[in-house]
């Protein structure tokens, strides 16, 4: 399976009225053209218990920054507050 990976970490949003930081959170992407579960990548984040969770950083970082009450990423931003504690 042909793939790439990239990883953003310490991730940062801001806005003229609010900075977001996430120190201790690490987002890995895995890219293919058709998925697999079964790449190197993927069984490699599966072994050290990584969970797979659909994600925009874009809508994230506006939803975060622009303190938006979407409920559609309510729980990602909760789950990702709670990583970075």
């Amino acid at each position: 399976v042909e793939e790439r990976m990239t990883l953003d970490y310490d991730l940062e949003f801001w806005n003229d009225e609010r900075r977001v930081r996430l120190p201790h959170v690490m987002v890995a992407e895995v890219k293919q053209a058709r998925y697999s579960n079964h790449s190197p990548s993927v069984s490699a984040l599966r072994e050290l218990h990584v969970r797979e969770a659909p994600m925009s950083k874009y809508c994230f970082a506006t939803a975060t920054v622009a303190d938006v009450s979407a409920h559609t990423f309510k729980p990602m931003i909760r789950s990702l507050e709670r990583l970075s504690a």
